[in-house]
């Protein structure tokens, strides 16, 4: 007779759910001792659950890591409330990749300077990890290829394969529109901590000022969160010489220069043009709405993990380094300049 988690339940005196909890390594508010009766009884038994069978006879356990690197903090990825409004479509994409390859997705976070999920990793209780958004100078694919784990890079371009935006020809085609509208006096707005994705954006879009006969951005300021951003922007928007249009990094900064424009009494787009970057709903919930540059972040989070999971079974991959097309949005915060 097939041993159930039923048995293991009876035999260590707790309930089913526990033992799924404990066998599926989740964390949970279960005792050490009570994780270790678990098992005693699961070893006596013989029981091992069909993903473990399967895990025996393939060498795989059909499952995959995402790891937010330490960007997730407010203003970086891509900073606070724009990265709480941008989760859906990341989490979403992610669980579709993971539909698509039959697979399951568990999700961990990395702490400082820490190696983020190692006892998962030590103990390939995932196939392969995705890391999200690490920071410019990580080393974590090359530490996840020291422990012979598949790891796929997205929002940014690190390791052998990685998925990426259009950064660089989304920042340019904010730059184009700009100018075309006759700004000269521009302002570019970034968080204090970068990642690479917003360095990508940054340079391209002073590149193509350069290009365009615009030697550097009037003004760059690099912002901190709340009250702090405010008054930042209250003195830019209220000297003399004060920009014409602004260009942010990320939807979240455009949101935070709308609202210093009608406190210093500014009518966007008549006396002040904005423009972000991620097309997030904060871009048509704010007034006006936002022009910004859309990025597919579902598609390139979907496309991530579908490249993880080839890995994983050693298919061929199509491109090991993939950019996936951003373009601009017009909508109502640009205009003309008077």
């Amino acid at each position: 007779m097939r041993v159930t988690m039923d048995d293991v339940a009876r035999r260590a005196g707790v309930s089913r759910s526990t033992v799924s909890v404990v066998l599926s390594g989740r964390p949970g508010a279960i005792s050490a001792k009570t994780r270790e009766r678990v098992l005693a009884a699961a070893r006596e038994l013989g029981y091992l659950p069909n993903r473990l069978r399967r895990a025996m006879q393939t060498g795989r356990m059909d499952a995959l890591g995402v790891v937010f690197a330490n960007q997730l903090r407010p203003g970086v990825y891509p900073g606070g409330r724009a990265s709480e409004v941008l989760l859906p479509a990341t989490i979403g994409g992610i669980l579709a990749g993971g539909a698509d390859a039959g697979v399951s997705i568990t999700f961990f976070a990395e702490h400082g300077a820490a190696q983020p999920s190692g006892d998962a990793l030590a103990d390939r209780r995932v196939d392969g990890v995705l890391l999200v958004a690490p920071a410019p100078q990580t080393d974590l694919p090359r530490r996840l290829a020291e422990l012979d784990v598949p790891c796929v890079v997205a929002l940014a371009r690190a390791g052998d394969v990685w998925v990426d935006a259009d950064h660089d020809f989304g920042a340019r085609q904010a730059a184009r529109h700009l100018l075309g509208l006759g700004h000269r006096r521009l302002a570019l707005l970034r968080p204090r901590e970068m990642t690479a994705a917003l360095e990508l954006r940054r340079e391209a879009f002073c590149q193509e000022l350069r290009e365009l006969g615009v030697a550097k951005p009037a003004a760059e300021l690099a912002l901190a969160h709340g009250s702090a951003a405010q008054g930042t922007l209250a003195e830019l928007l209220g000297a003399r010489q004060r920009p014409t249009a602004i260009f942010a990094l990320n939807d979240e900064l455009a949101e935070a220069a709308l609202a210093a424009a009608q406190r210093a009494g500014l009518a966007v787009p008549e006396e002040l043009s904005v423009v972000g970057f991620d097309d997030s709903p904060l871009a048509t919930r704010v007034e006006p709405r936002l022009t910004t540059v859309e990025v597919p972040y579902f598609a390139l989070f979907r496309r991530a993990v579908g490249a993880l999971a080839a890995l994983v079974r050693e298919e061929a991959l199509a491109e090991e380094q993939q950019i996936l097309p951003t373009r601009l949005v017009i909508r109502d915060s640009t205009a003309a300049v008077r």
